[in-house]
């Protein structure tokens, strides 16, 4: 049967993967399929690795899984950016041939706003070693000292001022003509060309992950599905990834998520939100955000049940949740108040000021962001109960 690429990294990963994160996942992909597309909500970089991680060891190993990545990995240094431990020692190494080795193909769907090393990259290959204040606006070469000013593109990519080039992000109005209009026309024939390429891609029988929001939600709640589900989901059949973060319970970052067929399958969205299972960070959150005295961790324990009980029909929740609803809550607080979300004294717990959690950076309020999460999710579950009447959560497998 052979062995591919993909399926040997996946092997070699997942170890580390389940050691480092408490992976969770509940249903799969027929084995024996056609052209299947997987949308997944997107939270966390674990999201994509959890997920495809499960579906490749599931699948025949001699098949590979496509899925579409920002044309940004395909850029100069983004290992570097995302493993920021390497960045050392990767800098401006380019990863492009394994990532498309990797069954990753490029989208674009940065069209008004770019990381300046992005936008020095594309300009240096099509027009050389320009100097800075050619292709830049003055205040854009200014952030990085006075002797930008008399440097050229290729100065940005040396370690002194790459991290920088790479973390800066302006908009088009930050660079100069005839750059500026030459970008913006080529990153929209770029993004048809890529959109092209991924449904000829799908129309061969492969299955595709797609994260249609294209980007991390920060309060939540799922984002607009932007066009590339719309062009693809008639090509093929479509099944969910309802991905959920357990983010206050134990030490290691824990996620949960569901691989199923969308229960409506003309409202992909809503089928997605409901679907995603519901954990005690979530129930815990939607409590607290509504708390403005003390309270003690019985009050806790019991506005959990209560939740519980209140839950749609169709709910899938955290089975060890239905099973220890007590013991969870209590590892929930003590995290919490690690993580300084909570304090605790004289037997009694208050909600801070300061709500954030150090695994999603760009979350100002991760109490505000599970409870969010939790009504939506509810919110979808009593829309397709109306709607579909009879339709329950199956059962963890």
């Amino acid at each position: 049967m052979g062995l591919s690429f993909q399926a040997f990294c996946a092997l070699l990963v997942a170890p580390y993967y389940h050691s480092a994160y408490r992976i969770r996942g509940f249903g799969g992909l027929p084995r024996k399929r056609g052209a299947t597309l997987v949308i997944s909500n997107h939270q966390h970089d674990l999201d994509t690795n959890a997920a495809a991680i499960r579906i490749i060891l599931q699948s025949p190993w001699n098949q590979t899984m496509y899925s579409a990545s920002s044309r940004r990995v395909f850029e100069p240094g983004f290992m570097g950016i995302r493993v920021p431990w390497l960045e050392r020692w990767l800098g401006t190494f380019n990863a492009a041939g394994l990532f498309a080795a990797l069954g990753m193909l490029p989208i674009e769907n940065e069209l008004f706003a770019r990381s300046v090393s992005s936008i020095a990259w594309y300009v240096r290959t099509k027009h050389g070693d320009l100097p800075l204040d050619d292709v830049f606006r003055a205040d854009v070469v200014q952030q990085f000292g006075k002797d930008a000013q008399s440097q050229t593109l290729t100065w940005l990519f040396r370690r002194a001022a790459f991290a920088q080039a790479r973390k800066t992000r302006v908009g088009m109005n930050a660079v100069n003509q005839p750059y500026r209009g030459e970008i913006l026309a080529e990153t929209r024939r770029t993004m048809q060309a890529d959109l092209a390429r991924i449904e000829q891609t799908l129309r061969s029988g492969v299955t595709f992950y797609l994260t249609p929001e294209g980007r991390y939600t920060t309060d939540g709640r799922i984002g607009r599905f932007r066009l590339a589900l719309r062009r693809l989901a008639p090509l093929a059949r479509v099944y969910l990834i309802a991905m959920s973060y357990d983010v206050f319970v134990g030490r290691r970052l824990s996620v949960l998520f569901r691989i199923l067929p969308p229960a409506d399958p003309d409202d992909l969205k809503t089928s997605l939100q409901a679907e995603r299972p519901f954990t005690t960070s979530q129930l815990l959150a939607a409590w607290l955000t509504r708390q403005t005295g003390t309270f003690s961790g019985g009050d806790a324990r019991a506005a959990v049940r209560q939740e519980l009980k209140r839950l749609p029909a169709r709910a899938f929740v955290d089975p060890e949740l239905r099973r220890a609803p007590e013991r969870l809550v209590n590892s929930a607080l003590r995290s919490l108040v690690r993580l300084n979300i909570l304090r605790y004294e004289n037997a009694t717990y208050a909600v801070a000021a300061v709500r954030r959690h150090p695994q999603f950076p760009q979350v100002k309020d991760m109490l505000a962001y599970q409870a969010a999460f939790f009504e939506e999710s509810v919110h979808a579950a009593r829309a397709l109960e109306q709607r579909l009447p009879g339709i329950t959560a199956k059962p963890a497998r």
